[in-house]
């Protein structure tokens, strides 16, 4: 695990994108405990404040995508956490993923689709030195475990004049606890 990023635009094919809209938007049903986002997870458990902690079964579209970051990354996802932003002025503050939570060859793995977003990243030990990567419509974004210890990244409101929603599905390999 080399890499600390990588960014891969137009990752998922279109035919794979429509499917993917199709199934978020005709077979989820979202947990709403978070105001500025729905979720839903699949695969084993990755805990956090007001998890969903349900067990599902990869869909066939979900898996479909694991598979293809699994040729991609060299590693195999057994968690997919999917969150919903409904309109631009959804957002998520900044954190950092709980790396005690994942295996050693994890990847954090996010694939955007609907609108573009920028995340951000700031240092842990000095707030002022931040960067952005700009997650576009089918990308692939991931970052290994190490990028946790030295920064908090943070998805920032949307600035699109449609003010469409934006889906982004965070795939990790959660250690086995059992």
């Amino acid at each position: 695990m080399n890499n600390r990023f990588i960014l891969k635009y137009h990752f998922l094919n279109f035919s794979i994108r429509n499917k993917l809209v199709y199934f978020l938007e005709n077979n989820v049903e979202w947990n709403t405990t978070f105001y500025s986002r729905k979720t839903i997870t699949y695969g084993l458990p990755y805990v956090y404040e007001n998890a969903d902690l349900i067990f599902r079964e990869f869909p066939s579209i979900i898996n479909e995508i694991a598979v293809a970051i699994q040729n991609e990354l060299g590693f195999t996802p057994n968690n997919c956490l999917i969150n919903f932003y409904n309109d631009n002025d959804s957002k998520m503050g900044y954190h950092s993923d709980d790396i005690k939570q994942l295996s050693d060859e994890s990847y954090i793995v996010i694939i955007s689709i609907l609108n573009d977003r920028i995340l951000r990243f700031r240092n842990k030990s000095n707030k002022d030195f931040t960067f952005d990567i700009e997650l576009k419509d089918s990308s692939l974004f991931a970052m290994n475990i190490d990028v946790q210890k030295y920064f908090v990244h943070s998805l920032l409101k949307g600035n699109d004049s449609e003010n469409k929603p934006r889906v982004s599905l965070t795939f990790r390999k959660i250690k086995k606890t059992y």
